[in-house]
């Protein structure tokens, strides 16, 4: 297991090289190896994706979906790694590279314990497909959301889907992602009219887009102060990602346009309106000041209950090693917001204890949390499709 994190690490799939067929092939191999039947996909967007089947003896049984993918962002040992990211390092009993997180590593061990099942156990009731996606960090628009328009998606009769979650912290709990946040993605842009910097009573765009941006800020820091107490899964946030204006080489001309991106989160159960209605009004409140939606994700999702069939099966393959589990809702957003938009149940979960990293540098995980999530995986499937 160990060594195909190393091999599936080596492989880079950040942007642009997305070497995906590199990543499938070695899925193919190994699944070959363990008699395990697979099916390469070409997405309408001409993106690959992998599915591997272990059949179940029941077709009335919805089948459980492991879904990762196989896409990370960009990484450099410039930005201070201490290997190349795209080089696994094992240091003090934890592997380190870019996807040991996010998710590669959950990925392999998807794999490992489906293969300890099928030689364990044959042949189980409810089908399992293990899931290889390409462009989730891109937005999954070209991926997840292809596949489930795809005509062999049908086929599949996925009920249940275990997606990405995010390591607890904690060495006592896991954490399982039953509701998540969406991404509302917006360009705000003033305009006014270019003049001399030396011209007292010009109409300066940067400085109408400033206060803007300031009225979105003050917003963000309230909810960061409701942090402390609340859920931060259940908050806004209004987060700055870019800011255009005029020219380095040019200090004394006023520019006649200035524009943001800002990456807005809204919580479950919230609609997009209440957002871009409150947006709506505060450009208005200044001369020149619009916006515009570049993306935005998917609201209204169902929370998922711990009376749910697979977080009860989660919950319980988790105390069998010891650890309790919480529910928790993710502050970004992942796949499985498209499986949930289908009315199919999807859960992320992943049974690491480690402190999150994903996307960060030198992103770890400790040997001991890739065998036991092994482990409980393993126990999960024997639990939610068993004979």
């Amino acid at each position: 297991m160990i060594e195909m994190l190393e091999r599936y690490i080596a492989i880079d799939t950040s942007y642009p090289s997305y070497d995906y067929d590199a990543a499938i092939a070695l899925f193919i191999r190994q699944a070959r190896a363990a008699g395990l039947n697979s099916s390469r996909i070409t997405l309408s967007s001409g993106l690959p994706a992998l599915v591997i089947t272990l059949a179940g003896s029941d077709s009335s049984l919805p089948a459980l979906a492991l879904n990762h993918h196989m896409d990370v962002v960009a990484a450099s040992h410039r930005d201070g790694w201490v290997n190349d990211p795209f080089t696994a390092t094992i240091r003090e009993g934890a592997l380190i590279g870019r996807g040991a997180q996010d998710m590669k590593s959950v990925g392999v061990i998807h794999f490992a314990a489906l293969c300890a099942f099928k030689k364990q156990h044959g042949t189980p009731q409810r089908t399992i497909h293990l899931i290889m996606v390409p462009h989730e960090e891109m937005g999954g628009f070209q991926g997840t959301a292809c596949l489930l328009n795809h005509a062999l998606f049908k086929d599949l009769r996925v009920g249940y889907v275990v997606d990405e979650g995010m390591p607890s912290g904690d060495k006592s709990c896991l954490y399982v992602v039953t509701a998540q946040r969406a991404p509302l993605h917006v360009r705000i842009t003033a305009r006014g009219t270019t003049a001399h910097a030396a011209c007292l009573s010009a109409h300066n765009p940067v400085h109408e887009l400033i206060e803007v941006v300031r009225t979105l800020a003050e917003k963000h820091r309230a909810q960061q102060a409701q942090a402390a107490t609340n859920d931060p899964g259940l908050l806004y946030s209004y987060n700055v990602t870019s800011f255009t204006a005029g020219s380095e080489h040019t200090t004394n001309v006023i520019p006649a346009q200035a524009s943001a991106i800002i990456d807005i989160r809204i919580p479950p159960e919230t609609d997009f309106e209440s957002v871009t209605n409150e947006l709506s009004a505060l450009c208005a409140s200044y001369v020149g000041v619009t916006y515009e939606i570049i993306a935005q994700g998917i609201t209204g999702l169902p929370i998922i209950t711990q009376q749910n069939p697979l977080y009860q099966a989660i919950a319980q393959a988790a105390q069998q090693h010891g650890l309790a589990t919480q529910p928790h809702y993710f502050q970004t957003s992942s796949d499985a917001r498209f499986y949930l938009q289908r009315a199919i149940t999807a859960i992320g979960f992943t049974p690491f204890t480690g402190m999150p990293n994903p996307h960060g540098v030198n992103e770890s995980v400790s040997l001991e949390d890739l065998e036991r999530g092994k482990e409980i995986m393993l126990t999960l499937l024997e639990l939610f499709c068993k004979k």
